[in-house]
């Protein structure tokens, strides 16, 4: 998940190199700099931005908060489906939300809460089950 200069808070890695997830997580930063996907949106809620970047062995999906705090997603799942997308950005962002809301947190700092990562692991295990969240 990245801020507006890029900062990376929080990476987690399970197969591909940090190189390659660097790449990609970069690239799409691009987009989020070149459009304004809250005109595309269908609402004003809606943060979920879609596929940005398909390659052959990966998908890059991208999630915009309400406070410009940009996730990426790159799997190497390529049967993944837009709703369990949406439900792992809708999952992660509440895990950040409940991190961030915490009096102790230093804005901008790398996040480093053992609960957090514990959490965002339970998560991405579930991704593109049918386990709700």
């Amino acid at each position: 998940m990245m801020r507006s200069s890029f900062i990376t808070l929080f990476i987690v890695l399970l197969t591909s190199s940090m190189k390659e997830v660097d790449f990609f997580a970069r690239s799409c930063f691009f987009f989020f700099s070149v459009n304004n996907p809250k005109k595309a949106a269908p609402t004003l809620n809606e943060t979920f931005l879609g596929l940005l970047y398909p390659t052959e062995n990966y998908k890059v999906y991208g999630y915009l908060t309400n406070t410009k705090v940009k996730f990426i997603l790159v799997t190497t799942d390529l049967d993944v489906c837009d709703a369990d997308v949406r439900n792992f950005f809708r999952r992660f962002h509440t895990a950040y939300f409940d991190v961030v809301s915490n009096p102790f947190h230093v804005p901008g700092k790398k996040i480093t809460s053992k609960i957090f990562a514990e959490r965002v692991s339970t998560i991405v295990k579930s991704f593109g089950t049918s386990a709700a969240g």
